[in-house]
């Protein structure tokens, strides 16, 4: 008996899926196997978004000044494309007058990509995320079509210019409509697909270059967030397997009562086939039809009545309407961020999981937990739902929660119930050792609540340090040491605000500002934060009231700044620095709308115009 291999180390895998829809991988098989994107300059990127088969388009700058480069057939090749006088209707290939780019178009190299993940490993843990789609970039050279197009175009003006056009006379005939069977057969063809996509224009998009703020922020979310067990397959029994790769379809009494159970029966199987069969013999007959020619007959216009929701739906599915979809989408133009930049090390970051914490394995468990797995338990406690008012979450149903969860809900208490008056001071509330801006009892400190949160959510202390560090920048900002809660998780999206009914982008925009003002000053001023959000003044209390305390040189915040937490997590700083930085732009043009312009005012000293009576003025 051969003995079984030794385990030499044991890595957990996380899977993150925070970039699971929007990850591609580029591959450029022009280039040798030490070439990377930092190796030329992106001038222009394009995209079409819309269409489920995502097309991409960079244009790499051309070194003109190199002693390689040929300016004579640069020019040449600019003018061939475009044209000596290009109107100004059409988009030049070249604006600078000469070949100083080189175009890479996409492709799909693998046409189910959901089977790939990329990698990432740090601090002996691999996190992953699904990818999106892998697309092949190759070179373009639509430069040389445009050149023929416009020869072939002049040369046509001439010919029509040269012969001599005859009169005739012509007979108008219309050609009967095509059947829908006919018009889905006939958008199948690669070359109406084909046409399709060349008509679709292109969309400028952004290109960030790597290390930029921007794809900082992408990176941190290839990092897995959850870390719940999801079972193993291995732990299936034969029959289980069998019954999830065989679904049984319709019931047979008959064949039930016989069938053992756990296992397929025949009749199944039977019915699977034909119906495969049906399918096949249908798609030749739709061929057949393609293929005979149509003859010319008199028709009778009929209005087919609309289509149900379910004709629809499974339509927008076909690959007809997909291909036609991507043809019609537009290009949009990107923002290409090189490596090393800011932004590309923040969406580089996410990546990463930030849960770690041991959920265990599947082998482990027993058959009961197995099945309390797959088999949640469903009811709630009727006692508690009726003592606990609305809106408000029981400490029961807090230990049914995972721990983001949780940590969400009470910084949202937090601020709810120190805006109901339920906490009247603005001291410090401790949650685990990490300040959070306002809320406490009024007559209890930190090590209270710390105890009590503690032993309710069955929390320890290995978890503080590992998993609630990583938890809370997804759900809160910090601020100086504190941290506070997102705008968005405190106003989700298509919501409106209970005291004048403020949509939750206009809210989050301007709260977001107040809490960009706390950050860069002290002491805040209430009318200019007004003047700048332009929200009623009930709301720009409420949320002044949310994170700051009012003092007599203005609102400040209630908490003095944690010197040592930022110096024990020094990243967290970081990561936050670049948040704010990234919208800075936002904030800055709504301060330069709301400027006030200065009216002179007349002066008072101007000599009046009525004239002397008796004497007097």
């Amino acid at each position: 008996m051969e003995e079984e291999d030794p385990i030499v180390e044991e890595i957990p895998v996380y899977l993150s899926k925070s970039l699971a829809e929007n990850l591609y991988i580029f591959q450029f098989s022009t280039k040798d196997a030490h070439y990377t994107i930092d190796c030329n300059d992106v001038v222009n990127s394009c995209a079409k978004p819309h269409n489920q088969q995502a097309s991409v388009k960079v244009d790499f700058g051309l070194e003109t000044k190199s002693r390689n480069y040929d300016e004579f057939r640069g020019a040449q090749l600019a003018v061939g494309a475009d044209g000596k006088n290009p109107s100004k209707g059409d988009r030049p290939s070249f604006p600078s007058g000469t070949m100083d780019k080189m175009s890479f178009v996409s492709s799909k190299s693998v046409q189910k990509s959901g089977n790939f993940v990329i990698g990432v490993m740090q601090d002996r843990e691999i996190h992953t995320t699904p990818l999106q789609g892998i697309l092949q970039m190759r070179p373009s050279f639509s430069y040389f079509d445009k050149q023929d197009a416009r020869r072939r175009a002049e040369q046509k003006n001439d010919t029509d210019v040269e012969a001599e056009e005859e009169m005739k006379q012509v007979t108008v005939r219309f050609a009967r409509s095509d059947s829908e069977k006919a018009r889905k057969a006939r958008e199948k063809t690669f070359d109406f697909m084909a046409a399709r996509e060349a008509e679709e224009p292109w969309c400028e998009t952004f290109w960030h270059p790597t290390g930029s703020t921007a794809v900082e922020l992408e990176r941190t979310k290839l990092f897995c967030t959850k870390t719940a067990p999801t079972g193993h397959a291995l732990t299936a029994t034969s029959n289980d397997y069998v019954r999830a790769l065989i679904p049984r379809e319709g019931n047979d009494k008959s064949v039930e009562t016989i069938v053992p159970s756990g296992i397929v029966s025949l009749c199944a199987v039977i019915l699977l086939l034909d119906k495969q069969d049906a399918r096949r013999r249908a798609e030749q007959k739709n061929d057949t039809d393609v293929e005979a020619e149509e003859e010319m007959k008199q028709v009778t216009v009929r209005f087919a009545r609309s289509d149900s929701e379910k004709a629809r739906k499974a339509r927008e599915k076909t690959f007809d309407f997909m291909a036609a979809r991507e043809a019609e989408e537009p290009w949009c133009e990107t923002f290409w961020h090189p490596t090393g930049s800011t932004a590309v090390e923040l969406e580089r970051t996410k990546l990463f999981c930030t849960k770690t914490a041991p959920t265990g394995h599947a082998l482990t468990a027993t058959s009961n937990d197995y099945v309390r797995a797959l088999i949640p338990r469903e009811g709630n406690d009727k006692s508690v739902e009726t003592i606990v008012p609305s809106g408000i979450v029981s400490l029961y149903q807090m230990k049914e929660m995972g721990l983001q969860e949780q940590i969400k809900n009470i910084l949202i208490d937090v601020v709810t119930c120190n805006n109901c008056g339920q906490f009247t001071d603005h001291s410090c509330f401790l949650f685990l050792g990490f300040p959070i801006i306002k809320g406490s009892p009024k007559h209890s400190q930190g090590p209270y609540w710390e105890m009590r949160v503690g032993r309710g959510l069955q929390i320890t202390q290995a978890r503080i340090h590992i998993t609630v560090v990583r938890i809370l920048p997804l759900i809160g900002l910090l601020i100086r040491g504190n941290w506070v809660i997102q705008s968005e998780v405190l106003y989700p999206a298509e919501s409106f605000s209970s005291t004048n009914g403020i949509p939750s982008e206009v809210m989050c925009r301007s709260r977001d500002y107040v809490l960009y003002q706390l950050v860069r000053r002290n002491f805040v001023d209430r009318q200019k934060i007004g003047v700048v959000i332009q929200l009623p003044p009930e709301e720009v209390k409420e949320i002044l009231m949310s994170v700051a305390q009012v003092s007599s040189r203005g609102w400040e915040l209630p908490l003095m700044p944690d010197v040592r937490f930022e110096s024990k997590y020094p990243e967290l700083v970081q990561r936050q620095e670049m948040f704010w930085r990234s919208k800075e732009d936002l904030f800055s043009e709504m301060e330069s709308e709301k400027v006030p312009k200065r009216v002179r005012k007349r002066s008072i000293r101007e000599p009046s115009k009525v004239p002397a009576v008796n004497g007097m003025v």
